[in-house]
């Protein structure tokens, strides 16, 4: 979706850029680069990604949307050792699609529990 108005919330936790109203409730509106360590300054992002886990929603703020797929669960791998020293705690595998990297996203660690 394109991105909303979002309202910063004071001591907020690192990556989490606010509250945005999306369909009538406020969610918190999470910076993806900062789930990778990328340090940039937060600008307007060009996308909202809603996330859904049982009754939380969050919104990741993202450069863009290449595009959506489904990929059945047996082509998803573990992440290497290596990998998983590299990479968020948010990111739970990967796989190819079309020679590009898939990662995926355990969306119940985006956010802390007590944040959404």
């Amino acid at each position: 979706m394109r991105p909303l108005p979002v309202d910063a919330v004071g001591q907020s936790v690192d990556g989490v850029r606010g509250l945005s109203r999306i369909r009538g409730a406020f969610v918190p509106v999470v910076d993806a680069a900062a789930l990778f360590g990328e340090s940039h300054e937060a600008g307007p992002a060009s996308r909202f990604v809603t996330l859904r886990v049982g009754t939380r929603v969050v919104a990741l703020a993202v450069d863009a949307v290449i595009g959506v797929r489904e990929v059945a669960t047996a082509e998803w791998r573990a992440l290497p050792p290596l990998a998983s020293a590299a990479t968020s705690a948010a990111v739970q595998a990967m796989t190819r699609a079309d020679a590009e990297l898939v990662l995926a996203l355990d969306a119940a660690r985006v956010i802390p529990e007590d944040v959404a």
